[in-house]
């Protein structure tokens, strides 16, 4: 893949400014240690994970024996509906640019390159997508404004939501103060972000106005509240998790540690920070350790709703071919 994208580049005659939001080579010497601290701690992070849960067997026996698949299976499915909202963000993002792309093209488009959402290096389903829009024709800035606003707005849509959650339940003191924190970067990284990508992107004389920018903003505001769904029917599924918080407090901390874990370069999709984070803001009887394990357990919700996602698109796929 990362062959292709130098292709790409060349063709277009992008080797030195580019697209700014796919410049991923920095150097093979820096390349290759951001490559071996990521899966060094992948590594470390899985590791911890597994000790965490021989530590914590006798809690996680008494979670699971009653626990309600049924429930999971919800969260699946509003997981699953995620994947119908992000091709809605792709058309969105595109059309504040003056490009017009198909939903279907952009719905397989993304769910046919879930795959490589798990390769090394957290970046290439984006990746991947951003390459297909170029086949499709269109223009590397508009490929650029949707690499950076999709990068963009989950970090600051996560600390936002998140972070104000966070200090309208817990007020000053502690994660609470750290939530305010968060919500008010997020909130000023918001405000920045059109301006910026005028300025340094879209240097063609089209700009992203206020109006089609909001609704951008808006679609991954109810992306979001539908993963918090996803996780709070999760963890519901666990009646004798006795959470101690209140829904809006959860919810806030999901989406906060999912930020957090975002922003953790070195950990490939926020693996063990993500986890990490979100146990120690809990309060809880169970013990660090039994939480880190059942927050690490939500990852199996998302893996089985992107394969069925990916299997959906796989036969649009297949029925756009025998159309065709």
């Amino acid at each position: 893949m990362e062959s292709r994208l130098k292709a790409w580049r060349a063709k277009d005659g992008q080797a030195s400014t580019g697209c700014v939001g796919l410049r991923i080579d920095g150097g093979p010497a820096l390349k290759r240690v951001l490559s071996h601290l990521k899966l060094g701690f992948l590594v470390a992070a899985v590791g911890f994970i597994a000790y965490a849960a021989k530590g914590a067997s006798d809690e996680l026996d008494t979670l699971l024996a009653g626990a309600a698949v049924s429930t999971f299976c919800l969260a699946v499915l509003a997981w699953y509906s995620l994947h119908f909202i992000s091709p809605v963000f792709s058309l969105l993002a595109l059309r504040a640019c003056g490009t017009r792309v198909g939903y279907r093209l952009a719905l397989i488009n993304h769910a046919s390159r879930l795959p490589a959402r798990y390769l090394p290096g957290g970046i290439w389903h984006l990746v991947a997508k951003s390459l297909h829009f170029h086949e499709q024709g269109v223009k590397v800035p508009h490929i650029t404004v949707l690499f950076l606003l999709e990068q963009a707005l989950a970090i600051s849509v996560t600390f936002l939501l998140g972070g104000a959650a966070l200090w309208l339940v817990r007020g000053w003191e502690g994660w609470g103060a750290a939530g305010f924190l968060g919500a008010s970067g997020a909130t000023l990284l918001l405000l920045l972000m059109p301006l910026g990508l005028n300025r340094l992107v879209l240097t063609d004389g089209t700009g992203i106005r206020l109006l089609p920018y909001l609704k951008v903003v808006a679609t991954v505001v109810l992306f979001w509240l539908v993963a918090t769904m996803a996780f709070l029917l999760y963890m519901s599924g666990f009646p004798s998790l006795s959470m101690e918080t209140s829904v809006a407090d959860l919810g806030g901390s999901y989406l906060f540690s999912w930020g957090v874990g975002y922003l953790a370069f070195f950990a490939p999709q926020g693996v063990g920070v993500f986890e990490a984070s979100l146990a120690g803001m809990l309060d809880n009887e169970t013990s660090f350790q039994g939480l880190l394990v059942v927050v690490a357990g939500f990852r199996l919700v998302a893996l089985v709703a992107d394969i069925a996602a990916w299997l959906t698109a796989m036969a649009l796929q297949t029925q756009g071919s025998r159309a065709s």
